[in-house]
């Protein structure tokens, strides 16, 4: 008896490691895939609000923070912005500016 519950222990601690390792997977592969999403709005904000870029992602950060939107989601808003023309109206909506500090 003691022999199977050892065994059913172990299967059970594989069990959650494998459901660990999957999530993790999931959330990595969900990084690299934005992160160039991610990089293409810091580059715009770079060049519509003439900063570096560690401002440019404060300035994602924090819009992000303050509009409760995943960074990787408002990203996205802006690079599809950009791509319509109304860039300009999607930092206002955002309160995205360069005078925050």
């Amino acid at each position: 008896m003691l022999l199977i519950t050892l065994h059913a222990g172990t299967a059970f601690d594989n069990a959650q490691l494998f459901h660990d390792s999957r999530r993790m997977v999931h959330n990595l592969t969900t990084a690299l895939s934005t992160r160039h999403t991610i990089g293409v709005a810091q580059g715009l904000l770079m060049r519509h609000l003439a900063c570096d870029t560690d401002r440019a992602f404060t300035l994602l950060r924090r819009a992000s923070q303050h509009t409760n939107h995943k960074l990787r989601d408002l990203a996205a808003r802006l690079v599809t912005a950009h791509e319509q023309g109304n860039f300009h109206e999607a930092l206002v909506d955002h309160r995205i500016h360069q005078d925050v500090q």
